[in-house]
């Protein structure tokens, strides 16, 4: 028999450990990036933005692109906790954003 999944102090019921992130469910996934703080991820994609790619695109708009590439490729994602999750959001930011530099 499969243990229930148990929500957190935060919220969420997590993915178990080691699991895709493609299972998620549009509630669960919304829940995820609402927990990670979308405002700092935000902050942290502006400050590593350049000029010249300040002058095509904003960090909001990053950060929506980043979401839908995220979701896209959130097979790829194997859970192991928020601060991991966080940190693949913001390669995927980075990647997002060294594309964006050469269009």
């Amino acid at each position: 028999m499969i243990a229930p999944r148990m929500t957190n102090a935060l919220g969420i019921t997590p993915p178990p450990s080691g699991a895709t992130l493609g299972s998620c469910t549009d509630l669960e996934w919304t829940r995820l990036i609402d927990v990670i703080n979308p405002a700092s991820m935000i902050v942290v994609i502006d400050a590593r933005m350049g000029e010249v790619l300040r002058a095509r695109t904003t960090a909001e708009d990053l950060w929506q692109e980043t979401l839908l590439a995220a979701w896209r490729d959130r097979d790829q994602c194997v859970w192991q906790d928020l601060p991991t999750f966080r940190r693949w959001l913001l390669k995927v930011a980075l990647l997002m954003a060294h594309f964006k530099r050469f269009e």
